[in-house]
């Protein structure tokens, strides 16, 4: 963004929604230049992402920070105000910015990511909180500590509306880290960490306020803080997003670990819960993952990522293993997952692996996405660590069983993707059948699909001139059933429909019918009438 095009758009009273990003230059003159487009009252969307972070600015943070203030005094119609690192802001300068924020009470969505609150920030958020409709809060590395985890709460008790919550990236929220006194963090920041008792407070909110989301990624919430965790998730009936992510212990010394287990016993009890998120979690076992895989046979779950929950430099014993894997291909074939979205990559992938996922995808009707692989780009490639022909062919084949009519509509016909990433100069022919039959399934319902393979395998004659398996088995059918089959392979009028029932016309001829016998038919009926 530049100086003219501030100047182009100051007047313009339609806008509603002003992201300043990637702005180079002084940022709090492009916002005096900018005053007559908040003094209309009609911005209901502000976003400050992704400032320059030139020296000029970090210099002038506090004519900045001022410039922020008073452009929020100038109006009141805000719905969403996303700070999320625009310049990285102290606990006063964030405390200024809060400070002209409260009038704007029908302020439904905030994010203050990557600034500064403590203690002075949250009161001033606190008031926010008391005074907006804030439904979506986005708190990531603002240098929290359990006395601000008691303002926030405090101030959210006077308003239960929040259904979303966003805490990420809390520096080793633990008490064993309180015990051990490790690490080199300087004293005076060394209180900015969320204990058990602190978590204890967020997570009441939980079932207070009926939360719908919880991001608790990279929050290290630590063993005590997983076990409060757990009692807080026990039967809760309102929670459908959760995000552990990352949440595990990179480093011995602290002491203990995530309790998965509890949680994922809690998880069995919810009634709602739509997409779980733990991944990087790479001290989740097989033992954790048999409990989780409970919750997700007779669960509501339809999204679950766990990316590269393997072993790391500091738990080798405690890793999902190639057999843990194959559990998860066998709850993906049970007739109760109603899973949608599958992610586990950079998990360890081999043939056996793919194998079992095929045979589980023929028999499921549900799932849409499954990114799986252990490859820097998160795709399957041909020759990479034991990932063969083999694998590939059965997954392509899960798709579309040639074998036999029957076979193909039988075969997958949900699965719309397969890995986000296929490289082309790596792809082999498999790779591009199986991306083919994956774009059949995208493209279509499900009984079109079936009826797109079938009429593509099947119904073509070769190139000699005679009939393809599938044209014999039609041409031999009954004659009280061909009639459907006719109707089915026509029934979308698409070109493949209609060049079936051209070739149907040519193999069996007694479909065309005879003129003469029509006549003399049509008469005979006329003189019994």
């Amino acid at each position: 963004m530049n100086f003219h095009l501030c100047q182009g758009i100051a007047l313009n009273r339609s806008i509603t929604h002003l992201h300043l990003m990637n702005i180079w230059g002084p940022i709090d003159k492009f916002l005096s230049i900018l005053s007559p487009i908040f003094e209309h009252n009609n911005i209901v969307c502000l976003r400050m992402v992704e400032w320059d972070e030139d020296e000029a600015n970090h210099n002038n943070s506090v004519l900045i920070s001022e410039a922020i203030a008073t452009t929020l005094s100038k109006f009141n119609s805000l719905r969403t105000f996303d700070l999320n690192g625009a310049n990285g802001f102290d606990e006063d300068k964030s405390a200024s910015i809060l400070r002209e924020l409260w009038k704007h009470r029908n302020l439904s969505e905030l994010d203050l990511s990557f600034n500064q609150l403590k203690k002075k920030g949250c009161i001033e958020l606190g008031d926010v909180l008391k005074i907006c409709q804030v439904k979506r809060l986005k708190i990531f590395d603002c240098d929290i500590d359990d006395e601000c985890a008691t303002i926030l709460v405090d101030a959210l008790q006077k308003n239960n509306i929040l259904r979303e919550l966003i805490i990420d990236s809390q520096e080793l929220g633990n008490d064993e880290a309180y015990a051990l006194g490790i690490g080199e963090t300087k004293q005076e920041d060394r209180s900015y960490f969320i204990t058990a008792e602190g978590w204890g407070q967020f997570f009441s909110l939980i079932n207070s306020h009926s939360l719908e989301y919880l991001s608790l990624y990279g929050s290290n919430v630590g063993q005590v803080g997983s076990l409060v965790l757990a009692d807080a998730l026990r039967n809760n009936s309102t929670l459908k997003v959760l995000d552990l992510g990352k949440n595990t212990r990179t480093n011995p010394v602290l002491g203990g670990r995530t309790e998965w287990p509890e949680i994922f016993t809690s998880l069995q009890t919810m009634s709602v819960l739509e997409k779980l998120d733990i991944h990087w979690a790479s001290d989740v076992t097989d033992s954790d993952l048999a409990i989780l895989l409970k919750v997700v046979r007779n669960g509501t779950l339809k999204e679950l990522r766990f990316d590269a929950c393997h072993a790391d430099g500091y738990f080798p014993d405690k890793v999902v293993s190639p057999r843990g894997l194959q559990a998860v291909a066998r709850m993906v074939e049970c007739d109760s997952c109603k899973l949608e979205r599958l992610y586990i990559r950079r998990n360890y992938t081999n043939d056996d692996l793919l194998v079992d996922f095929a045979q589980a995808l023929t028999n499921n009707a549900c799932l849409k996405v499954l990114c799986i692989g252990d490859t820097d780009d998160d795709s399957i490639k041909i020759g990479h660590k034991g990932v063969t022909v083999r694998g590939v062919g059965a997954l392509t084949t899960s798709l579309r069983d040639v074998s036999s009519i029957d076979n193909t509509y039988r075969s997958n016909h949900t699965l719309e993707e397969l890995n986000p990433m296929w490289q082309s100069e790596t792809r082999s022919r498999h790779d591009i059948r199986l991306t083919k039959l994956l774009e059949i399934n995208k493209n279509n319902s499900i009984s079109d699909a079936a009826r797109e393979k079938i009429l593509r395998y099947h119904f073509t004659t070769r190139e000699d001139g005679t009939l393809s398996n599938g044209m014999q088995v039609v041409s031999e059918m009954d004659w009280v059933v061909l009639p459907q089959v006719i109707a089915w392979a026509g029934r979308k009028h698409d070109n493949k429909g209609c060049t079936i029932l051209y070739q149907l016309l040519r193999c069996i001829p007694e479909l065309v019918e005879d003129q003469t016998l029509t006549k003399t038919v049509v008469g005979e009926k006329r003189k019994l009438t």
